[in-house]
């Protein structure tokens, strides 16, 4: 649990700031997964600069990559961003990068985002988390995101607290969130991507759920943009959202644009 706010600037410590430093997350794919309970205590990580680039899948975020784990009451101010090609998988957000089981409950975040894809990749970014498998309920994101991509072929996918919600047997639900954020994907001509105020994507066997969220920012995507979700195989229920939106590439290829979904696919 932490007990006072921290500068991940090292001024606390050093007592000279130290802004090109990177923090190291915790909790990787290739070098372990974060498995435990961290409770923030409900204090704040500033400055945080997070990073991961390669050609396997990559996470950014304080917590990078957390498999059953319970994340709670944790404020975070900075920015993320992570890179992949090679047919990798690039999960970006400011709390956690990727969350496979578990939930995130009751944390905020402000600052950027970006995740940026390669060849044959996936990018998705959101406030709190790039990739959710679990639950998240009660949390907030002033956080302004986006997603891009270097190569072709590629999916991109953005949004103001989840790039990508999906589930695995089990169900996934985002409860009682609110962004206030931009989300923004930018894959132009190259790739194709969503947005969403609160969700980029919603994918897997229709067993997530969007219930009780609110969103109000500006959203804007390359084929599909929603003001809760961009693209959907799951449920929204009571949700509402107050932001504009665009979809703004001319292609052959469809895109939708919706005050709460900007698709939406049966399961």
């Amino acid at each position: 649990t932490l007990t006072e706010d921290v500068s991940l600037l090292g001024d606390q410590f050093t007592g000279k700031a130290s802004p090109s430093l990177y923090w190291c997350v915790i909790g990787e794919s290739n070098r372990g997964d974060y498995c435990g309970t961290f409770d923030g205590g409900n204090k704040t990580v500033k400055n945080m600069r997070a990073g991961a680039s390669g050609a396997v899948d990559m996470q950014a975020g304080f917590i990078g990559d957390a498999w059953s784990a319970r994340v709670m009451n944790l404020h975070v101010q900075g920015s993320s961003g992570a890179y992949a090609n090679n047919g990798a998988t690039s999960s970006s957000g400011l709390v956690v990068g990727r969350l496979t089981g578990g939930t995130i409950s009751g944390c905020t975040s402000a600052g950027t985002v970006t995740g940026t894809s390669g060849s044959t990749s996936n990018a998705y970014a959101g406030g709190i988390v790039g990739s959710l498998q679990g639950t998240m309920e009660n949390c907030t994101s002033t956080a302004a995101v986006s997603s891009k991509t270097d190569s072709t072929s590629t999916t991109n996918a953005s949004g103001g607290l989840a790039g990508l919600a999906t589930s695995s047997g089990s169900a996934t639900t985002i409860k009682g969130c609110m962004s206030s954020g931009t989300a923004k994907d930018e894959s132009g001509l190259l790739g194709s991507g969503a947005a969403g105020g609160v969700v980029g994507v919603i994918g897997g066997d229709g067993k997530v759920t969007v219930q009780d969220c609110a969103a109000a920012g500006t959203v804007t995507a390359t084929l599909f943009s929603g003001g809760i979700v961009g693209y959907t195989y799951g449920t929204v229920e009571n949700c509402y959202n107050t932001g504009s939106l665009s979809a703004k590439q001319d292609r052959t290829t469809n895109k939708g644009i919706g005050g709460i979904a900007g698709q939406i696919h049966a399961p």
